[in-house]
């Protein structure tokens, strides 16, 4: 989005006899993007494999050629669609709108898919059932389900998957190994998996805070653009799931006639807009209110809207950036100051930077306590807040009670007060991930799965460090923070923090050689080999390995 189209227009201000080559399968609007480009737009409906979309109601599928077919089954839409094509030889994919669905709906399917494997197939699947299964030192409750779906031919995917499963599911889905993935719309663009039939049942999506809204048409496009496999299937099909014949009449118009939505910019929509203007500043673009105009009129956003919406979001930014001294003005030049060079290179958002400082210089009065800077973090917009449940709106409201916090605390029944207990949420999420809370926990209580905790722990552990260098510049005591940072990175406790700089030691390990006494670096440099073996989840190999590393380490 905002950071591609800032991207173009960085290499053109730079190289303005730059030849540049862009490439969509859905973009409506590709004369206006290659004028935007200085391009030509050359426009094509080849495709290898053809694709016919269409509605499928009451046991027969309406085509967008007008062509209807009988699909036989009593097991219900999804079900019949499913089996329909795998039987004939083909892979469906199937786009639903929630992590459960998806799981739900492979579940489902586990019984009528794995009769239609060979013994061949049900012997590779379980081995990657056991590949899945493995992928961490302590298997959850997804990682059993994905298994047991994995070895009857069927798998779900979502974000909150190891990164490890995800691709071993790819992978046996793009080797016809898996016959149906359930997915949600993780799937819908940027990765090639393309299916014989593409099934799309849910075309609404909860949006807050207007509930459940349609997908765009452009997805629709996108989720369509998975059907058909080239050398391998004669054609696509891409079939939408309609509850009667008012809704049949609705996603075809909405959808199978209709063509996606423009492209426009969102560079002035999205909030990155100061980002942009800090970072070019700082990169040299331009050093002047003129000279920042002349760069962002290459944007899409100045093509689209014109000078005048440019010139408008362009002053709202500068600002800004000059009242949280970013910037400065210094002999009719624009140029940045410490703070603001500091949180370019950083990459975070500018109020980010300011929520930060803002937090760590009140910390001084109240003290940094590790859940007042985990809430400080979770307080930026640079990262992901976890959703409220029910039961959080009943627990947390005695937390906030309990809390000294780095940030003014919302009055409830608020919006903002919403917003205030789903960070700390995130959070007390946070706390329990460096308090080694297993992965079983994480998912009972916050919802998370591995690959949400993974992302979470990214994201947490950057801006900890951006906290430490905002600090650093305004002479501020870091308090817990570098310890802080190297706890999210590894997710474990203060006294397991030498034992993690060992190769081939996480969590689950360093955990295992503590409690069997193993507690330093020295003590495994001295050991006994086979008592170090003896330990839960080493083994001769890996003990001999750690006990090796280690007596490096102490030496040095």
């Amino acid at each position: 989005g905002p950071t591609l189209e800032v991207l173009v227009a960085a290499l053109r201000h730079a190289r303005p006899d730059l030849q540049m080559l862009a490439l969509s399968a859905t973009v409506r609007n590709a004369e206006e993007i290659a004028d935007w480009l200085g391009a030509k737009a050359v426009i094509s409906d080849f495709r290898p494999v053809p694709l016919r979309t269409g509605v499928y109601l009451s046991g027969e599928l309406l085509l967008s050629d007008g062509t209807r077919r009988k699909v036989e089954g009593k097991l219900g839409p999804v079900f019949d669609l499913v089996l329909d094509v795998v039987q004939g030889g083909g892979q469906a994919l199937v786009f639903v709108a929630t992590r459960r669905a998806t799981q739900a709906l492979a579940r489902r399917l586990i019984r009528p898919i794995s009769k239609a494997l060979s013994e061949g197939e049900a012997e590779k699947l379980s081995a990657l059932a056991h590949r899945v299964l493995g992928a961490l030192d302590e298997p959850t409750p997804i990682c059993r389900e994905l298994a047991r779906c994995v070895q009857a031919g069927v798998a779900f995917h979502h974000a909150g998957l190891h990164h490890v499963q995800r691709k071993a599911v790819e992978g046996a889905f793009r080797d016809r190994l898996l016959k149906v993935l359930c997915t949600t719309t993780t799937l819908a663009a940027g990765v090639n998996l393309p299916a014989r039939r593409v099934i799309i049942r849910d075309v609404r999506r909860y949006q807050a805070p207007y509930g459940a809204c349609y997908i765009p048409t452009l997805e629709f496009h996108q989720m369509a653009g998975r059907a058909g496999r080239p050398g391998l299937d004669p054609h696509g099909e891409a079939v939408l799931v309609a509850k009667d014949e008012v809704d049949r009449d609705e996603l075809l118009v909405r959808y199978v006639l209709a063509p996606p939505e423009r492209i426009t910019s969102q560079l002035a929509s999205s909030g990155a807009f100061p980002a942009h203007v800090l970072g070019a500043v700082v990169a040299g673009y331009a050093r002047s209110r003129e000279g920042l105009r002349k760069f962002f009129s290459l944007t899409l956003l100045a093509h689209q809207f014109g000078v005048d919406r440019l010139t408008l979001s362009l002053e709202e930014a500068l600002r800004f950036l000059l009242a949280e001294d970013m910037l400065r003005v210094w002999g009719g030049e624009l140029l940045p100051t410490p703070f603001g060079e500091l949180v370019a290179r950083l990459y975070i958002h500018p109020l980010s930077a300011v929520v930060l400082r803002d937090g760590l210089a009140e910390g001084q009065s109240r003290g940094l306590s590790e859940l007042s800077l985990l809430h400080l973090v979770a307080h930026t917009p640079d990262m992901e807040r976890l959703r409220l449940r029910r039961a959080d709106l009943e627990e947390l409201p005695g937390v906030v009670e309990k809390e000294e916090f780095l940030v003014p605390v919302p009055s409830p029944g608020t919006h903002e007060y919403s917003g205030f207990l789903s960070e700390v949420k995130t959070a007390l999420a946070l706390s329990a991930w460096i308090s080694e809370a297993p992965e079983t926990e994480l998912h009972k209580r916050f919802g998370l799965g591995p690959g949400d905790t993974y992302r979470l722990r990214e994201e947490a552990e950057w801006l900890l460090y951006a906290a430490q260098r905002i600090a650093g510049l305004f002479r501020l005591p870091p308090g817990p923070l570098p310890m802080l940072r190297t706890r999210m990175r590894y997710g474990v406790r203060e006294e397991l923090l030498e034992l993690v700089r060992l190769r081939g030691v996480g969590r689950v390990r360093a955990r295992a050689l503590y409690t069997a006494g193993f507690r330093d670096l020295g003590s495994i440099a001295k050991a006994n080999p086979k008592a170090l073996a003896r330990v839960p989840h080493l083994g001769p190999s890996l003990a001999q390995n750690l006990r090796k590393q280690a007596r490096s380490l102490v030496h040095h």
